[in-house]
């Protein structure tokens, strides 16, 4: 061993005997920060495939929710109501109770209903968790017949097709239902993110979640 080495060796070994805890935070920091760097980096030449100069979907304010004119969308502040043991249970039966009698059917009555509890049911429906306030559903009202009738056609082409093509003639179902119903209310979904790191964000499982809540809301 050299001169150079043994004064290293006589400087460093006690330092890091002395002080090894501070050096392997040292250490473990340098790391974390040069993977970021490297991270960066990479985000910035869009690794991912993506531009990310010109995607404008990268922009995350543009994800929050827009203030509409004429509807106040000022902060709720969160109020919690805690229930004792008998409280609890009781409202948990009366929920089970009412959702167990929920049934999915294809026979609607034609009774006309209030549009105001329609909208109600809606906006049940809109008050289901989403990511970042995103909220990717859009509920459409249906009341006029020409219209539901063009969405029955339009549907029973696809029955049509699902039927003969992929499940068979004894899956046939009767749509009449689509222009007998009072209203109709048809979902959709957002089309899906690019986040930060290039991946994909899928809208489609909070438009499920709200679509849920609103056949609750509906019992």
């Amino acid at each position: 061993m050299g001169f150079t080495e043994r004064i290293l060796l006589g400087v460093l070994l006690p330092l890091l005997q002395e002080n090894w805890i501070g050096v392997g935070v040292g250490l473990v920091v340098i790391g974390v920060t040069y993977i970021l760097i490297l991270q960066k980096a990479e985000y910035k030449k869009g690794k991912h495939g993506v531009d990310r100069d010109n995607d404008e979907q990268l922009d995350d304010s543009k994800l929050l929710p827009q203030k509409f004119s004429g509807e106040d969308l000022s902060y709720i502040l969160f109020k919690h109501v805690r229930y004792n043991k008998k409280e609890m249970l009781v409202r948990s039966k009366e929920l089970y109770e009412r959702m167990n009698k929920r049934r999915s059917v294809n026979l609607f009555s034609k009774d006309p209903v209030p549009l105001e509890v329609i909208e109600n049911i809606i906006r049940t429906a809109g008050t289901s968790p989403s990511r970042a306030y995103t909220e990717p559903w859009t509920y459409v009202v249906v009341g006029d017949q020409k219209i539901k009738k063009k969405i029955r056609e339009i549907v029973e082409s696809e029955e049509e097709i699902r039927t003969k093509q992929r499940m068979g003639p004894q899956w046939t179902r009767d749509l009449k239902y689509l222009t007998e119903a009072p209203w109709l209310v048809l979902g959709f979904t957002q089309g899906n993110s690019i986040l930060l790191d290039g991946h994909k964000e899928n809208h489609e499982i909070y438009t499920a979640i709200s679509c849920g809540i609103l056949l609750s809301a509906i019992q």
